[in-house]
């Protein structure tokens, strides 16, 4: 009998792609030998996670990498991340963000229940954009002292929005960084 059987319950076709609320993706086999031979010993999660972090950094070809239980955790450990630093006494202060950059930028057309994952780290969501398009001064006008970061969600925007590469010129002229919530568009090579 298979596992989701004996819970009662009936598997589905996934026609949503990557989709959280859908299981995401079926593991392939060689996934499925890895954690199983992995199965078997002890060791430092902290250290496996920075040298797997650096190894799929290695092979999305970019920066660097975190890993987490999902894209909702990314975007909640992210937005932390960029309201404290490196500075670990505001790690443990949160979610009270007293003292620290704690508004999160988010195009009002592309607000979804994922905006709750911004809110959990103690952030503040500032909305900007008019409810059917936006402008880069849109943005920009809402930029200030208090901006952490600005959040782009591409699974939910729609062609009147301002595209990614347009957010990132944006921030990047006042060194505000930007998190891309990017888990329905990976992986973007082949595999």
């Amino acid at each position: 009998m298979r596992a989701y059987e004996k819970l009662g319950m009936r598997t589905r076709i996934n026609a949503a792609a990557f989709g959280t609320s859908g299981g995401g993706s079926i593991m392939f086999p060689e996934v499925l030998s890895a954690m199983q031979e992995a199965s078997k010993s002890y060791i430092s999660i902290p250290k496996l996670l920075q040298k797997a972090g650096d190894r799929i950094a290695q092979l999305a070809g970019v920066e660097a990498c975190y890993i987490t239980n999902g894209a909702a955790a990314g975007v909640s450990l992210s937005v932390a991340a960029c309201m404290t630093g490196k500075d670990d006494s505001r790690v443990h202060q949160l979610p009270n963000t007293e003292g620290m950059k704690d508004e999160v930028i988010v195009q009002r057309m592309q607000l979804n229940f994922y905006e709750l994952m911004v809110r959990l780290s103690g952030a503040k969501i500032i909305e900007t954009g008019l409810a059917n398009r936006v402008y880069p001064w849109h943005i920009e006008s809402s930029i200030n002292e208090r901006t952490a970061a600005i959040v782009h969600f591409p699974a939910y925007s729609p062609p009147t929005d301002l595209p990614l590469e347009q957010v990132i010129e944006v921030a990047h002229r006042y060194s505000v960084p930007v998190i891309v919530d990017a888990a329905s568009e990976f992986p973007p090579f082949s595999y």
